[in-house]
């Protein structure tokens, strides 16, 4: 039996209260089955989540702070995690106990009823150099760096190497390193006046300035792919992981419906 009370304090919204119960009603149960059928935690995966969560605090005093503030010490977070993966072990034994398969046959009869998605518009391959503007930069702050970005622009009409210049000098992080690389995309990946300056050029075209939220841009198109329809050979191991899990997890759920059904389960709100 798992018995749950809902007295005391709570949320204003008895709805949200109401959820939280379930999901700890489902908790437990879950833990239990666990326990039952004698799956445990990976005990290197727990630490590895705890080690992951306290590397973000400076040191141990902040991160003893956090702790307290959400209800915790150190050791009854470890046994949080360890009931999260406890649980986690056991649903990953119901999906393969379920023998969940995906054949080609089923991706092909998805790839055949669903064309469009199947069909990739037109995208660019781009590179760029960012120059970073502060949020909420304005005045001779902002101009300064818009003058930092002319005369790179400047550099760059001049025939210098873009992508040593991009490696040199571009706020930009991710593709810094790579030349100022962004690889392909497509429209509706970029922010609004970043896409149209990109597929308004033709290959080896540099951009103007262009102004972002990020900051000041100088784009060059190195290619332009025509738009196509995917063909099945490239997306079938796609296809067939995306149907396997989702069956995995309709697997999992028929499980935790049976444990509801079968538990006995009172709550006092």
């Amino acid at each position: 039996m798992v018995q749950q009370s809902g007295r005391g304090a709570g949320p204003e919204d008895p709805g949200v209260y109401r959820q939280a119960v379930q999901q700890a009603i489902l908790r437990e149960l879950l833990f239990q089955e666990a326990v039952r059928r004698k799956i445990a935690a990976n005990d290197a995966e727990v630490e590895q989540t705890y080690n992951e969560a306290r590397v973000r605090f400076k040191d141990d005093k902040a991160w003893a702070e956090m702790l307290k503030g959400q209800g915790w010490d150190t050791q009854s977070f470890r046994n949080e995690l360890r009931v999260h993966h406890t649980i986690q072990a056991l649903l990953a034994k119901v999906a393969e106990e379920a023998g969940a398969q995906a054949t080609d046959q089923e991706a092909q009869a998805f790839y055949d009823s669903h064309p469009a998605v199947f069909d990739a518009g037109e995208r660019v391959k781009a590179s760029h150099i960012l120059v970073r503007v502060p949020q909420g930069a304005t005045g001779p702050g902002k101009e300064e760096l818009r003058k930092k970005a002319e005369a790179l622009l400047q550099r760059v009409r001049a025939k210098e190497d873009f992508a040593a210049l991009a490696r040199q000098s571009s706020e930009d992080p991710g593709s810094a390193r790579n030349g100022g690389d962004l690889g392909a995309f497509g429209r509706g990946q970029m922010v609004p006046a970043f896409e149209q300056a990109a597929f308004g050029l033709k290959p080896g075209e540099v951009s103007g300035i262009v102004e972002t939220p990020f900051g000041y841009h100088i784009i060059k198109v190195t290619e332009r792919i025509p738009a196509r329809k995917m063909p099945f050979a490239e997306v079938k191991e796609r296809l067939k992981l995306e149907m396997l899990q989702q069956k995995r997890q309709r697997a999992q759920q028929s499980y935790v419906n049976s444990l509801r059904a079968k538990a006995k389960i009172e709550t006092f709100l």
